[in-house]
């Protein structure tokens, strides 16, 4: 299953990153860049360290990281 969208990045991929340490959202952003671009997946990517049992998660620490777009940047 596709969790994030935007990076084009599965369930598997997520929780090979908390599988290899990463234990909050912050920490999944870092290591894959999954939840940095719309934010959409930041829910599902707590629940997915909520699941597998990671230490040093906090409910409700989703951090959306991409800066604004300024209107005159270009698109290539």
């Amino acid at each position: 299953m596709i969790v994030c969208l935007c990076k084009s990045l599965s369930e598997r991929k997520i929780r090979q990153s908390i599988a290899e340490g990463a234990c909050s959202v912050r920490e999944v952003q870092h290591c894959t860049k999954a939840g940095t671009q719309c934010g959409a997946c930041l829910e599902e990517i707590q629940n997915l360290i909520d699941q597998s049992g990671a230490s040093g998660t906090s409910k409700g620490e989703f951090v959306h990281t991409q800066a604004p777009r300024s209107l005159d940047e270009n698109d290539d």
